[in-house]
């Protein structure tokens, strides 16, 4: 009786610690779902928008009575009422165009029970990670908006005053100022510009920035096998304003509308900056690339080699860096197909997984089918299935969530004996749990399927890979997708789990070598 009773209390015990787990993840989405609002919102000031995050943080914690936090950005500090400094803390770095910023800091005011980072819950440090980078992009936005805003101000007050400069001007005054970095990008587009005009005085003016002709009078010269001498700074102020002063002389009805179209397409520089960082979060990328689109007539606007270089970014981030396949892809994949994809994607937030073989053939493919459907009649019936993508490291996310790490060494025994374990491996991926993060991606996938069967195929980094075929090796599931939303929800979660488990089968083993190497080794005696 008393076994029976303790049993009854740890399953009570259970019970409503799994309840308290659904409560906290349901207040962190609660807190992100809030915070992106209000990073949305362009009516309210910078320093309003940091009140009303600060005001999320407390309540989005274990113990939202003992917390207390600070935001700090630039020379602004915003702290709550019961704000100290304890030992029991969490701090996190803001990071804008890759400099820090600011600090997130949250403390909680008496002690409490060691978990996973002293007494806070892993998913409270992705929380406050998570909060840093949303507010690091918001910040490298709002400096953009600024600047520009900035060039408007200055240009319709030299408007209203009547001042002999030409727009442009203003904005060169203005960026000498303010904003070194980008006038020298506008500087630089302008010499590519102008060389289609005036080559042969472009190249005079950048030639004395480094001669190449031993005769110069110059005491340096360039071309020979050592390092080019270093300018000083003046002088590349000077060739830069020789350049807008040669502009001026050749092209200056054209000028204005050059620097209006340039000014518009660095709006599109955060999501070029993020698109060549290697392995960037897929929440953060998703997010850069929401706040592209949410701009009005942004991408119109977008310079083709910019365009190129994102597309190309991204195609590596998500794909492959086989220069085959992003050569054929940037022709036919847009920017808006990312977009697409990404809100069709579940992985970890936090995470850097690529899509399979099988999704990035398929993916390409549908769009080259799609562009020649444009002129051929005969492909005008095809149809593309509704189609979610699982990012590659979800599965290492899973292993690693239930203590699984043994099975990455299954590879390194015999073929037979993992063809004896298999079932026993698949049972126990079946009935392990995915983290709170990806069942709420895999809810929303039974919700927008809801009524449709559901195929569950594996695509692999070494599947169907560009120009070499290896299909076949793990499994591809049919779901018939119905019931109540749970039930809908466990069993693709249970579809999922055994085509994992089918990654550490024997049959995507190369078995002629595995015997071989078995073979050769019993020969010598190991």
């Amino acid at each position: 009786m008393i076994d029976m009773k303790k049993d009854d209390e740890t399953k009570e015990e259970r019970y409503h610690n799994q309840i308290d787990a659904l409560k906290e993840r349901v207040k962190e989405l609660n807190c992100l779902y809030n915070l992106t609002k209000i990073v949305k919102d362009k009516n309210i000031s910078f320093k309003e928008s940091l009140i009303k995050i600060l005001d999320l943080i407390p309540p989005s914690w274990q113990y939202p009575d003992i917390t207390c936090a600070k935001i700090t950005i630039g020379n602004k500090e915003l702290k709550t009422k019961n704000f100290k400094v304890t030992k029991w803390g969490q701090v996190s770095n803001i990071i804008s165009d890759d400099k820090k910023v600011g600090v997130i800091e949250v403390y909680y005011l008496e002690e409490r029970p060691e978990i996973d980072e002293g007494p806070f819950l892993i998913d409270e440090r992705r929380l406050i990670d998570a909060i840093a980078d949303l507010l690091g992009s918001y910040t490298s936005e709002l400096k953009i908006r600024k600047e520009l805003d900035k060039v408007e101000d200055v240009i319709k007050i030299s408007e209203d005053k009547k001042v002999e400069k030409n727009d442009w001007e203003v904005i060169i005054d203005l960026l000498v100022k303010t904003d070194p970095r980008t006038l020298l990008r506008l500087t630089r587009k302008m010499v590519y510009h102008l060389y289609r005009y005036e080559s042969e005085k472009v190249n005079k003016l950048l030639g004395r920035i480094c001669p190449i002709d031993r005769n110069t009078t110059s005491s340096q010269w360039c071309g020979i096998n050592m390092p080019n001498p270093r300018g000083d700074l003046e002088s590349l102020k000077y060739i830069q304003k020789q350049i807008f002063e040669l502009a001026k002389e050749t092209m200056a009805p054209e000028i204005s509308r050059l620097f209006q179209d340039w000014l518009k397409q660095d709006k599109a520089r955060p999501l070029l900056l993020s698109s060549q960082k290697t392995g960037i979060p897929l929440i953060e990328i998703t997010d850069e690339l929401n706040r592209f689109f949410e701009q009005e007539d942004v991408e119109a606007t977008l310079a083709h080699e910019d365009k190129i270089g994102i597309k190309t970014g991204l195609t590596r981030r998500f794909f492959t860096d086989r220069l085959d396949y992003v050569n054929v892809s940037k022709s036919y994949i847009d920017l808006e197909d990312f977009l697409n994809m990404l809100n069709h994607a579940v992985g970890p937030a936090q995470g850097s997984g690529k899509f399979g073989g099988k999704t990035s053939g398929v993916f390409l493919a549908e769009k080259i089918i799609k562009e020649a459907m444009k002129t051929d009649e005969v492909l005008k019936d095809i149809a593309f299935p509704k189609s979610w993508y699982i990012t590659s490291d979800t599965i290492v996310n899973f292993v690693h969530y239930n203590d699984l790490d043994e099975a990455f060494h299954i590879k390194y025994l015999i073929p037979e004996q993992i063809r004896q374990d298999q079932p026993f491996l698949e049972q126990v991926f079946k009935n392990s749990t995915f983290p709170h993060e990806i069942v709420e991606g895999f809810r929303k996938i039974i919700r927008d399927l809801e009524g449709k069967p559901i195929i569950v195929r594996s695509s692999s980094l070494l599947e169907d890979s560009f120009g070499a075929a290896f299909s076949g090796k793990y499994k591809s599931l049919f779901v018939p997708n119905t019931g109540s939303e749970d039930e809908r929800l466990n069993a693709l979660m249970d579809a999922i789990a055994e085509v994992y488990a089918s990654t550490f089968g024997p049959d995507r083993l190369n078995t002629d070598v595995k015997e071989d190497y078995w073979i050769s080794a019993k020969k010598w005696g190991y």
